[in-house]
């Protein structure tokens, strides 16, 4: 993992809360669920992280374009023989 960055964060009391209780749970420390938690909105923003069927398509547009799924995949079989 990089060198890591310091930071001050001010949490509601729930939040706080919340936390510790995760924290104990699952054994992660706090600053690791944060971390987690930050690349979790970083993917989302960017689109990256849709779980949704519409996302599953979109993220493999253009694969193959063009190519017939079943012959491809009877092609690549071929070669294990």
């Amino acid at each position: 993992m990089p060198k890591s960055v310091r930071t001050l964060i001010a949490l509601e009391p729930a939040q706080k809360t919340w936390l510790n209780r995760r924290s104990r749970l699952t054994g992660r420390p706090i600053a690791q669920l944060v971390r987690d938690a930050v690349d979790l909105a970083r993917r989302a923003e960017s689109g990256s992280d849709r779980s949704d069927w519409a996302g599953a398509l979109a993220s493999v547009k253009g694969i193959g374009n063009g190519m017939d799924g079943l012959e491809s995949q009877r092609k690549l079989r071929e070669e294990w023989d």
